[in-house]
């Protein structure tokens, strides 16, 4: 319960970063959109695979966030990496 309770706030600031890079002029609008869009594909009822499904419902949700965590972290990556070697 520990270990839980101290990812808490790292949680926090990793979402506040996600947010605050969707202002970021600097992050490409694709990579914008597709987390919006990620976001919305996951609380909206709409799915390619419905929740009512046992297992599989829930599992094509968390694929789709963590392939938009995986972009992201992505661009975050190249972001930082394109300003040391400028």
């Amino acid at each position: 319960m520990k270990n839980f309770m101290s990812l808490i706030p790292r949680i926090f600031f990793f979402l506040y970063k996600i947010f605050m890079s969707l202002f970021d002029p600097r992050m490409p609008t694709k990579v914008k959109l597709f987390f919006i869009l990620s976001i919305l594909y996951v609380v909206f009822p709409f799915d390619i695979i419905r929740d009512i499904i046992p297992i599989l419902g829930q599992l094509d949700d968390l694929l789709v966030i963590l392939i938009a965590i995986l972009v992201y972290k992505f661009q975050e990556f190249k972001k930082k990496h394109q300003e040391k070697f400028r």
